[in-house]
C-alpha cells in the first residue's frame, strides 16, 4: 500500500509564491494549494480526482481552513485560544 503526502503553502504572499512538487520537484509557481504538479497529480489520483483536490484544497485555503497553527490554539482573529 502506498502513502501519498500533499504538502500545504500557507502565509506566503501571492506574487512569492513558489514551491516544488514533492514527487520531481518541479517549480510550482502557480500558487496552488498543494506542492503537486498537473503531471505527477493525474498521475498518481487521474484527471478528475486530481482536479476535485485542486478545487477542494484552494477553497478550503481561500476560507482560511488550512491554518496551520498549534493543535491547541486557532487563528488570533478567531478569538478563542481553548483546546479542542
Amino acid at each position: 500500500m502506498k502513502i501519498y503526502k500533499v504538502l500545504i503553502v500557507t502565509g506566503l504572499k501571492e506574487d512569492k509564491m513558489t514551491s516544488k512538487c514533492v514527487y520531481c520537484k518541479t517549480e510550482l509557481t502557480d500558487g496552488r494549494a498543494v506542492d503537486v504538479c498537473t503531471p505527477c497529480g493525474r498521475g498518481i489520483w487521474g484527471e478528475k480526482m486530481f482536479q476535485a483536490i485542486i478545487s477542494n484544497m484552494g477553497t478550503a485555503r481561500d476560507k482560511g481552513d488550512l491554518y496551520q497553527g498549534s493543535v491547541t490554539s486557532l487563528k488570533p482573529s478567531q478569538g478563542s485560544t481553548e483546546a479542542f
